[in-house]
């Protein structure tokens, strides 16, 4: 049902004149819920919950995962992370490509180092999506996290959260399997 709302303009969230005090209720098992237009925060009436709908804000930030390794792989990102998206492709700037773990059996990372690239895919991620990540890269005792800023192909930059590997572990030299799931997600996002 249509009905007024009260409440206060915000800076982050003022609506226009014509959206003030518009709101539609609705009641649940769970008690009345009411989601407001025009930036407005919802008073009184013993209402439970309030979403606020707000003209040209984006509410839920999105996440960024860069992947610079095996998650590169298409295929293995839809069946590892089904709900993620790829958002474009580009280079982490004054970084470069390193294999570590076991002599025999290493994984990528990147390290610091001025001048280098390292080619990227930059995923649009969920929750769900970042939790699989973090079981897959055997965060937070193999890998941690970091943000930093990807140069996309079309010129935008963009901050992703990427895994970088313990900083303890040695140089070794990756399974032919795992160079093989690498290459194939250098082709499928069409990386040099």
């Amino acid at each position: 049902m249509e009905g007024s709302c009260a409440g206060r303009s915000t800076k982050e969230t003022a609506g226009s004149e014509a959206d003030r005090g518009k709101h539609t209720e609705w009641r649940t098992n769970r008690g009345l819920f009411r989601a407001c237009s025009g930036g407005y925060t919802c008073t009184g009436g013993n209402v439970l919950f309030c979403i606020v709908y707000v003209k040209g804000v984006d509410i839920v930030k999105k996440r960024y995962y860069a992947a610079y390794g095996s998650n590169l792989n298409v295929s293995q990102m839809s069946y590892r992370c089904p709900f993620a998206k790829l958002y474009g492709t580009g280079v982490i700037k004054d970084y470069t490509l390193q294999f570590k773990g076991n002599p025999e059996s290493a994984f990528a990372t990147i390290a610091p180092k001025n001048g280098s690239s390292v080619p990227a895919a930059v995923w649009e991620i969920q929750p769900s999506d970042e939790r699989s990540l973090d079981r897959y890269e055997g965060y937070p005792s193999h890998y941690f996290k970091k943000n930093v800023p990807v140069r996309l192909n079309d010129c935008q930059e963009v901050n992703a959260m990427l895994f970088v590997m313990n900083l303890k572990m040695n140089f070794g030299f990756q399974s032919t399997h795992y160079y093989r799931s690498v290459h194939q997600g250098y082709m499928d996002c069409c990386l040099d």
